[in-house]
């Protein structure tokens, strides 16, 4: 569904989500403002079959942003929705290991899904992150760059945000924006004739 509950808005800002007129229940009462906590409530659900598990979704998400931060119009701000493209590695063991291995195991399944789009020379920025994201895990989180262009995000989930989900274990996702990630597709294609003399 393209909705979240009362609950998953207390770990968003508030500003930002738009809550519908006549929602049918409390958990349905705003549009997901991205599509992580979907893939989160798999990875809950499938906890009491699995140890280890890999989701991925690809739809919209929808949010209060303009291009000036709050964009108005008529007087309200302005409703925006994107199409994203997201992916989750969970595992059931809660004890973090030094060497950050969900978090890097996760980044490398998404090099591979980049490679066979033809998407290379992505590059993570740690530096650039957004104080408000405070579902990342702070030292185990980048934004990815190709050039100039951000498309999306690769890190580990607070630990806080799986306790408030009642999550016992630990989280990696990606979270990309698809339709610049076909964009670029596109453009990195190279086609060659096909040789006279097979």
């Amino acid at each position: 569904y393209s909705f979240i509950g009362e609950k998953n808005a207390n770990e968003n800002d508030a500003k930002s989500l738009i809550e519908i007129k006549n929602p049918i229940s409390a958990e349905f009462k705003y549009l997901r403002p991205n599509l992580i906590y979907n893939l989160l409530k798999n990875v809950k659900n499938n906890f009491r079959f699995f140890d280890k598990m890999k989701f991925f979704e690809v739809g919209k998400v929808f949010f209060l942003k303009g291009k000036s931060g709050f964009e108005k119009e008529d007087g309200r701000l302005k409703p925006e929705e994107r199409l994203t493209l997201s992916g989750v590695l969970a595992i059931k063991e809660k004890k973090e290991s030094s060497s950050g291995g969900i978090f890097f195991e996760v980044k490398g399944d998404l090099e591979v899904l980049l490679g066979g789009l033809g998407i290379v020379g992505c590059f993570y920025d740690s530096q650039n992150l957004k104080s408000d994201d405070h579902y990342w895990h702070g030292g185990r989180t980048a934004v990815i760059k190709f050039g100039d262009e951000t498309l999306g995000i690769v890190g580990e989930i607070n630990p806080a945000i799986l306790e408030i989900l009642d999550i016992a274990g630990r989280a990696a996702v990606f979270n990309l924006d698809f339709l610049k990630i076909e964009k670029i597709a596109e453009e990195e294609k190279e086609f060659a004739p096909i040789s006279k003399y097979p």
